[in-house]
């Protein structure tokens, strides 16, 4: 899985970015506006949230 800007997490979970670098910072992340966020990373903020993240194999997908 490839990382994921912090405004398209945002953009699915309807909050600014702003809240997901907020989140970030209580939780001990320090990240930049422009910093990708990894899965452990985006499963940690979700969960902040109230989200659950699933993540799914692309390739293995696209096969099926």
């Amino acid at each position: 899985l490839g990382d994921v800007y912090k405004r398209q997490i945002a953009t699915l979970m309807d909050v600014t970015t702003n809240d997901i670098i907020s989140a970030c910072m209580t939780l001990g992340i320090m990240v930049t506006m422009n910093q990708r966020l990894d899965s452990e990373t985006l499963s940690v903020v979700a969960e902040e949230f109230g989200f659950k993240v699933e993540f799914i194999d692309f390739l293995l997908n696209r096969i099926c």
